[in-house]
């Protein structure tokens, strides 16, 4: 990769990375975790071992406003190699320093995010904290910033998917965490933290303590949100059955809506049966217990015995039955 920094190159300044704000309120800083801190990586361990034996191979961006120190700058990019340099106990590096004034941001922005497009893989947090970052000190719109970080996500992004996104930050620090190390996705985060009846902490905690597999959690995830919507507290109810149990998670889940569907079945079964419609009539309910999908199977034999049947479904409809029916599918009775 090459960046061209010379439209904006002022000089090539020695610096004490140790002078450099590059903590997390760092205007540019997107990483979660930098060599030197509590949570660093292996690869942050192995890029302060390359360092203190080598030296740092391509100085980090620096920018300084006119008349400003440069312990005052803005990290553009290197805060990895700048922490490793730290970490590493080194006094003085080599930094190009940039003096630019803030009618071109839009162009560093676009240099950080191309950097981040090419660098070590972000986490599914920290390609939130890009798009909180990278707008906020652009302050460039969404319809502007979120074409620049396609690149970064794999696929366009919508202003109101990125706003549901940036919500995600107010969680608790550990939750991040979780999303951070992989232990919950973005998705089902989003899911679980947008239902009214789900602490999306405490959930979280659940499935991070479970370590489960992608499709088992996401399985679990359903789960809980089956559970959730079936209202009158059976959620919290479950949770306080788990908390006193031994058995998993999935297993948990899989008990608690066994009845909820079994209850379901009952109730469709009634209506049904209040139709009239014929004996062998058969309902299948989910096999997944993710609720909404059942199966009404009716033999039919003959033209004379199947108008029959549309005719007592029109009168079933007419009289409120299909409505009833919709209402147990949606989890509204």
């Amino acid at each position: 990769m090459k960046i061209d920094l010379e439209h904006f190159y002022e000089e090539l300044s020695r610096i004490n990375p140790g002078d450099i704000n590059i903590g997390r309120n760092a205007p540019l800083r997107v990483r979660r975790d930098l060599p030197g801190e509590k949570a660093e990586s292996k690869s942050d361990r192995r890029l302060s071992e390359s360092v203190a034996g080598l030296g740092l191979l391509h100085p980090p961006a620096l920018m300084k406003t006119e008349g400003g120190s440069i312990e005052d700058s803005v990290v553009i990019f290197g805060h990895r190699r700048l922490a490793a340099a730290s970490r590493s106990g080194l006094k003085k590096i080599s930094a190009v320093v940039l003096t630019t004034p803030r009618a071109e941001l839009s162009e560093i922005v676009k240099l950080r995010i191309e950097e981040l497009s090419f660098g070590k893989e972000l986490s599914e947090l920290e390609r939130i904290i890009a798009i909180d970052k990278t707008a906020s000190f652009s302050r460039l719109s969404a319809d502007e910033i979120l074409p620049l970080l396609s690149g970064i996500f794999g696929r366009k992004i919508s202003a109101g998917y990125a706003h549901r996104l940036l919500e995600l930050l107010k969680l608790p620090d550990i939750i991040l965490q979780f999303l951070h190390r992989g232990d919950i996705s973005t998705g089902d985060l989003l899911a679980l933290s947008e239902h009214p009846s789900i602490d999306p902490a405490e959930a979280a905690r659940l499935l991070a303590g479970e370590r489960l597999s992608r499709g088992r959690q996401k399985k679990a995830v359903r789960l809980m949100l089956y559970l959730a919507d079936q209202g009158g507290g059976k959620w919290d109810k479950f949770l306080s059955g788990f908390r006193l149990g031994k058995e998993s998670l999935v297993k948990s889940l899989h008990h608690a809506c066994y009845p909820l569907l079994g209850e379901d079945l009952k109730n469709i079964s009634s209506i049904i049966k209040s139709a009239g419609l014929p004996g062998d009539a058969v309902i299948t309910p989910p096999d997944n217990l993710e609720g909404g999908h059942y199966t009404l199977r009716v033999k039919i034999r003959e033209d004379e015995r199947f108008s029959g049947i549309l005719a007592k479904l029109g009168t079933f409809s007419e009289d409120g039955g299909i409505l009833n029916l919709l209402d147990i599918l949606k989890g509204n009775k």
